[in-house]
């Protein structure tokens, strides 16, 4: 279908509908109202390349508001409260091909100052390192094309589930370790369990970590480098739990990945429907949401230079910055759909096919089909490509920030 702008996405008049009326006369969302009906042009580039499979997906402001009630009365606790918790997930015994066992605490201090500014309102708190050795009951296999081994992505959701306090809205689990799904299932970057509060994101298939220096140097630099893009997958798993769907509207951060190659390259932000729905939720300041956000960048601007990375609390080396990743085929999932399906509410995703380890296993083959109610994953031929300039992607995302804010200030 063409649309009235000329692209291949959803006509302009389509995401007016989806972005719904403005009752209360509010100068942010009347700004964003004004994003919709053709305002500032190129703040929000409307998506381009919308399979027509994907139609039944799209997500309204209003589809969403009925889906998070109706989330409400299922899970009236959780959903009133306002914690965040980030769970580094480590492993204290060696494996093949991961020298590296832990996220840098500065890494996962940078990760929650982010996530607090992005989901605000929200308080975020770091967890204890959970050590995945002593968690009974947790699947793994050894890849046949990577020789690391991973770990099956139901099965870490539960522990998390049982580990999320009462009081936090969600626990979300992040791992230098590679994650998969199911046994059909090549890998996937992300996973979140809207009703169960709790999602897991992997560094897995982000770098190689045989390229770090080890022998007692700091990894530092290493896990910097992918900072910007873990960012984005920790933030579109988390708009997951509050009940966003990928977003077919303009290019956003809650897009799907077909491949790393779009993970790196899509935006670190949310387009105006989506972040309606987030200010719905979390009833923030637009103005102070952006200005948040913009703090956040500059500071991570300045971090991500490998001339301004502080020295280790230790005084240790920082490491030498990896080669390319080796090629891997990629995938992302972003599933929402509960473990135990048969007494659960409508799922609030879609879903895509699984590859399969084996060429010749029956499964669906490597094209990008859509197939029914399981939950959303996709996958990638493509090798994994080499990450732009972590500077770069935040000062283009810095650049952007600004020209939001020009705008914003202006209309009110």
């Amino acid at each position: 279908m063409a649309s009235q702008d000329g692209s291949s996405g959803a006509p302009q008049l389509e995401r007016q509908k989806a972005f719904g009326p403005v009752k209360a006369r509010q100068p942010h969302l009347l700004w964003l109202q004004k994003q919709v009906c053709g305002g500032d042009e190129g703040l929000f580039k409307p998506y381009a390349g919308l399979e027509k499979a994907a139609w039944e997906d799209k997500q309204t402001f209003v589809q969403w508001k009925s889906e998070a009630e109706f989330q409400r009365v299922v899970h009236p606790i959780r959903m009133r409260q306002k914690t965040i918790v980030l769970q580094p997930l480590v492993h204290s015994t060696p494996l093949p091909g991961y020298p590296l066992k832990v996220v840098e605490q500065p890494v996962m201090e940078h990760l929650q100052r982010f996530c607090q500014a992005f989901f605000s309102g929200m308080e975020v708190t770091l967890a204890e390192p959970l050590d995945m050795a002593t968690l009974k009951n947790l699947t793994s296999r050894v890849h046949a094309l990577t020789n690391r081994t991973q770990f099956l992505v139901p099965d870490l959701l539960k522990h998390l589930k049982s580990r999320r306090p009462r009081r936090a809205y969600c626990v979300v689990g992040v791992t230098l370790f590679d994650l998969y799904p199911s046994p059909e299932w090549n890998f996937v970057m992300g996973h979140a369990l809207l009703t169960e509060g709790c999602a897991v994101f992997s560094f897995g298939r982000h770098f190689n970590p045989e390229q770090a220096v080890c022998g007692g140097e700091s990894t530092l630099l290493v896990q910097l480098k992918h900072l910007w893009v873990l960012m984005r997958v920790m933030t579109h798993e988390i708009c997951h739990v509050m009940g966003m769907k990928h977003c077919y509207y303009y290019h956003c951060a809650m897009n799907e990945s077909n491949s790393i190659d779009e993970a790196v390259s899509q935006p670190l932000f949310l387009c105006p429907i989506c972040l309606r729905k987030l200010h719905k939720a979390l009833k923030f300041d637009v103005l102070q949401h952006y200005i948040s956000l913009r703090e956040r960048c500059q500071e991570l601007l300045l971090v991500s230079s490998p001339l301004s990375v502080p020295s280790p609390p230790d005084g240790g080396v920082h490491a030498t910055p990896p080669s390319p990743p080796k090629n891997l085929p990629a995938l992302e999932s972003d599933q929402s759909a509960p473990l135990d399906s048969a007494h659960s509410p409508p799922s609030l995703d879609h879903t895509h096919s699984s590859p399969s380890l084996d060429p010749a296993h029956s499964s669906p083959s490597l094209d990008h089909t859509h197939s029914s109610p399981s939950q959303g994953a996709t996958q990638s031929t493509h090798p994994t490509p080499t990450e732009p300039s972590v500077t770069s992607q935040f000062q283009q995302s810095l650049n952007w920030l600004d020209e939001c804010l020009h705008s914003l200030m202006s209309f009110i």
